[in-house]
């Protein structure tokens, strides 16, 4: 399994890791995971997960900074 991107809240209490494997695109995050379905390219993936945690998706409601891309 290799990681392709990860985020963090500034604070470093939540996180979404996206990785890549023989499977595909997968990402976990605090308490949860999900694969990404059929991507074509680590780009692509990448840009998915972007919208997802731009979204707040993986933030609690009371958040009020998104989180930031640290790899």
């Amino acid at each position: 399994m290799t990681i392709v991107a990860r985020w963090e809240s500034r604070s470093g209490k939540h996180w979404v890791i996206l990785q890549h494997s023989v499977n595909g695109y997968s990402y976990v995050a605090n308490g949860c995971g999900g694969s990404l379905g059929p991507v074509e390219s680590g780009v692509a993936a990448v840009t998915i997960m972007q919208e997802k945690v731009d979204s707040g998706y993986f933030l609690p409601d009371n958040a009020k900074l998104p989180m930031r891309r640290i790899v």
